[in-house]
């Protein structure tokens, strides 16, 4: 079926992250997309609804680590459920690359992505 969503979707949306690739990356959420971020004061950290807002925070997310990578990807996906577990790694304000182990799970809908919820390990 056309608008399901297989493994090749999701690396090819992780590749997108990994290269910066702002436009890659929305043209594969939905308009309605959620995208539930790691960081925030709410339950769910910062919620950014709609492409409009997710570019914003994708945009923030590369602003604040300029230099970010998301290495050692494993992805998986079940009906309209996914999920991908990654390192994102970039380098502090001292020049030391600092790496956290992260994940996100993702709903599909018309062969995009219309959720994202993001988790990573917060390094103290």
């Amino acid at each position: 079926m056309a608008d399901e969503v297989d493994s090749a979707f999701v690396e090819k949306f992780l590749v997108a992250w990994d290269k910066h690739d702002v436009d890659g990356i929305l043209d594969m959420m939905t308009d309605d997309i959620v995208f539930e971020s790691s960081f925030g004061s709410e339950q769910c950290g910062k919620r950014f609804s709609g492409k409009a807002e997710a570019r914003k925070a994708i945009e923030r997310v590369y602003a604040t680590f300029p230099q970010t990578r998301f290495e050692d990807p494993r992805w998986g996906v079940v009906g309209d459920r996914g999920f991908a577990e990654w390192t994102m790694s970039h380098v502090d304000a001292s020049g030391q690359r600092v790496a956290v182990r992260g994940c996100d799970l993702f709903i599909f809908k018309s062969g995009k992505v219309s959720r994202k919820d993001s988790y990573r390990k917060n390094r103290v």
